[in-house]
C-alpha cells in the first residue's frame, strides 16, 4: 500500500506541473477542485510528503507557487486570536460536541451559501494566479467543520487557482467518506485526482 501511495503522490506532482492543471483547463469548464483521498493510516506519510513539497517549492522551475492551508491550524489560530479557546471547553461540557460545532460554525460563518466564510476569505486573500492550493487538516478538524461545506462555499468565490484537498478516507466522485467509516456528505464538483 505504501508504494501505491507514493506512486499516486508522484502522479499528482506530474499533473501539477502541467500548464492545463495550473490554468484550470481541460475540466469541461468546471472549477479546478480536486480531492486526493488516502487511507487514514497513511496520514503521517502524506503530511511528510506535503512538508517536503513546501520546502522544495521553486516557482520558477515548477511554474506555480504552492500554498498549504491546514484547516485545523487556521481554526486554532482564530480561536486563540478571538480569545475564546478556553470557552470551547465550557461549551463542550455544557452542550456536548453539538454545542461546539454550532459555536464554531457561527464563528467561521460557514454555511452552504456564505462564500465569504472565514476559511474561504483567508485562502482567497492569500492566493494569486499562479498558485496551487493544498488544503490539509480535514481529519484533524472533523467533525467540527465538514470538508464538503468548505468545498461547497469555496467554489462560489475561489475559482482562479487549482485546489487539492487531502482527504483521509475515500472519495468516489460523489461521496466523501471520512476515515473510511462515516459519510461526510455528497459532493459532486471536485475531481478525484490520481
Amino acid at each position: 500500500m505504501e508504494n501505491e501511495l507514493y506512486r499516486r503522490l508522484d502522479t499528482l506532482l506530474e499533473k501539477m506541473s502541467t500548464k492545463d492543471f495550473q490554468e484550470n483547463k481541460g475540466l469541461g469548464n468546471e472549477v479546478g477542485y480536486y480531492v486526493f483521498d488516502y487511507p487514514e493510516q497513511e496520514e503521517l506519510k502524506v503530511r511528510d510528503w506535503i512538508e517536503t513539497q513546501q520546502r522544495k517549492n521553486n516557482s520558477v522551475i515548477l511554474g506555480y507557487t504552492l500554498k498549504v492551508f491546514n484547516l485545523f491550524d487556521i481554526l486554532l489560530d482564530l480561536l486563540k486570536e478571538e480569545d475564546i479557546l478556553e470557552d470551547t471547553y465550557d461549551i463542550e461540557e455544557e452542550q456536548g460536541i453539538d454545542g461546539i460545532i454550532g459555536a464554531i460554525t457561527d464563528l467561521v460563518e460557514i454555511t452552504e451559501t456564505n462564500n465569504n466564510n472565514y476559511f474561504v476569505s483567508l485562502i482567497r486573500n492569500e492566493t494569486v494566479q499562479g498558485d496551487v492550493v493544498f488544503i490539509t487538516g480535514v481529519g484533524e478538524i472533523f467533525p467540527l467543520i465538514r470538508s464538503h461545506k468548505v468545498l461547497n462555499t469555496m467554489n462560489l468565490s475561489l475559482d482562479t487557482v487549482p485546489i487539492v484537498m487531502f482527504f483521509p478516507g475515500k472519495y468516489d466522485g460523489a461521496t466523501l467518506k471520512i476515515f473510511d467509516k462515516e459519510v461526510d456528505d455528497n459532493y459532486y464538483r471536485a475531481f478525484r485526482i490520481v
